[in-house]
């Protein structure tokens, strides 16, 4: 089973988006005998600044503790389990076309702190920091 719901809203300059996703499946935990289930949120915030111009910030969570759609590892502790991870991605864009954009995005990436699944300087960490560019072209 899995569900999800998203509500947008705008309102001039401002649109705001929120988001649940909801999963369920039996004998799907780590031990295949139990039923395991994840969530997952997100709500954004997006302010147009002009026609050319927007800013946004978007917030996120995903727990699959259970690891049936993540995939399972061997955490900190010794124990097999799923992905849980929190975001927080803020970015402003640029239209210089009514279908062409450029991003420029920055995003902060924390897993549960037994979870280092990152690397960073040689070592093993639970936390992330991006940035990235993006291009796009539509026709």
């Amino acid at each position: 089973f899995y569900n999800n719901l998203f509500v947008n809203y705008q309102r001039k300059k401002i649109k705001i988006q929120l988001g649940v996703d909801y999963a369920t499946q039996e004998n799907a935990d780590t031990t295949g005998k139990k039923s395991a289930s994840m969530y997952s949120a997100l709500m954004s915030i997006r302010y147009q600044c002009s026609s050319k111009f927007a800013i946004y910030c978007r917030g996120e969570i995903f727990n699959d503790r259970d690891g049936f759609i993540s995939g399972v590892f061997v955490n900190e502790k010794n124990r097999l389990t799923g992905l849980k991870l929190m975001g927080v991605t803020a970015g402003i864009e640029y239209k210089p076309t009514e279908n062409s954009y450029v991003r420029l995005e920055g995003r902060q990436l924390i897993a549960d702190d037994t979870q280092k699944i990152f690397r960073w300087n040689n070592k093993s960490t639970n936390k992330r920091m991006e940035a990235m560019i993006h291009f796009g072209l539509s026709f």
